[in-house]
């Protein structure tokens, strides 16, 4: 299984949802598979809405990692861990 989900995160047929629209809520998306090349660009599509008139959650962070057992760990980072 390539994709591994926690948290809140919910996976639709069309999108996932990292989060529901409140505050103090965390979920995350990891993929295992290597990245086997020097250079790479990576590009993301995504969508930030909710019930609210102005904020829709606490923030957001995107991650890549060198070491092929790194793994989500909770933090203060965004819901993640400040140590690289």
């Amino acid at each position: 299984k390539k994709w591994r989900s926690g948290g809140e995160t919910s996976i639709k047929e069309h999108f996932i949802r990292l989060t529901p629209d409140r505050q103090s809520k965390q979920g995350w998306l990891f993929n295992d598979d290597p990245i086997e090349f020097e250079d790479f660009e990576i590009l993301l599509k995504f969508r930030i809405s909710g019930q609210g008139k102005s904020l829709y959650g606490d923030g957001m962070g995107f991650w890549v990692t060198q070491k092929p057992d790194d793994r989500f760990v909770g933090g203060p980072l965004l819901g993640s861990t400040d140590e690289f």
